[in-house]
């Protein structure tokens, strides 16, 4: 299944940053998903935001959100549902097909 990002929202869990998004689908219509931790780490780098740090201020959560909305709102993604729980990747290089101009 597939949709695009219509909202993105960070949250602080059990001292771990979480981001689920809300996502359009034309079969389902609007649904919750949980962005996977090697999907944030591609949109927002801990080496940039925290160079070797372990540890995070919550007044990082408004840059992070900036950058979560400016990188992913409108995106198409795929969706898969894990253990009750809607996930989404997304859309991976290999699919991007170049042609002659």
């Amino acid at each position: 299944m597939r949709g695009r990002i219509v909202c993105v929202q960070p949250k602080i869990s059990n001292q771990k940053l979480k981001v689920t998004a809300t996502i359009h689908t034309k079969k389902q219509g609007l649904l919750q998903a949980f962005m996977p931790d090697r999907e944030l780490s591609a949109l927002v780098p801990r080496c940039i935001m925290l160079a070797d740090k372990k540890q995070a201020l919550p007044q990082l959560i408004p840059a992070i959100t900036a950058m979560l909305k400016r990188m992913s709102l409108g995106r198409t993604v795929r969706i898969w549902k894990y253990d009750e729980h809607y996930y989404f990747s997304f859309i991976p290089w290999r699919e991007v097909k170049f042609c002659d101009e």
